[in-house]
């Protein structure tokens, strides 16, 4: 009898021990590492104007797009994605040293972990903010707000203007 429970314990232990690593390895392929990014992409709007800024890791590339609304216009236009480098203006290449110096801070303040979605349903007008990370595989992770953020969004998206050089 001792023998039997035993061996049923050993079992349900090699049972829970299997699907841990399942889990595990479930989690490793969800996450894309850092160094599969080939584009970051993020956007603030918010009290007329909108500032648009790529990071591009495929080439330590940084670039801009800004657009305020004048006293006399009604209506925004947007950055024209059809033109030559998606309406983006060319900033500067940063070096690779500060390539990895920003993917070591995406990497603490878990980034790539954020939710897809923090708005706070109380504020009707306020800052919407929209975060597009682009994989070599084209896939993307979309992240967006609207006045509500993560514990870490301010170091991230310092990080992200840090590689403007300004």
């Amino acid at each position: 009898m001792i023998s039997i429970k035993t061996h049923t314990m050993r079992n349900i232990a090699v049972a829970v021990s299997l699907v841990l690593v399942i889990f595990v390895l479930a989690a490793c392929l969800a996450s894309k590492p850092q160094n599969e990014i080939r584009t970051i992409d993020y956007r603030s709007d918010g009290l007329g104007a909108t500032f648009e800024y790529r990071v591009n890791m495929a080439d330590n590339s940084y670039w801009t797009w800004v657009y305020a609304v004048l006293v006399d216009e009604t209506e925004e236009r947007p950055r024209d994605t059809a033109a030559d480098n998606d309406g983006f203006r060319f900033v500067r290449n940063f070096s690779e040293a500060e390539a990895q110096t920003f993917l070591t801070t995406i990497e603490e303040e878990q980034l790539l972990q954020w939710e897809g979605s923090y708005y706070n349903p109380d504020v009707v007008c306020g800052e919407y903010w929209k975060i597009t990370i682009t994989f070599n595989d084209g896939t993307a992770k979309n992240i967006s707000g609207g006045d509500n953020y993560p514990a870490s969004y301010d170091k991230v998206i310092n990080a992200i203007r840090a590689l403007s050089g300004k």
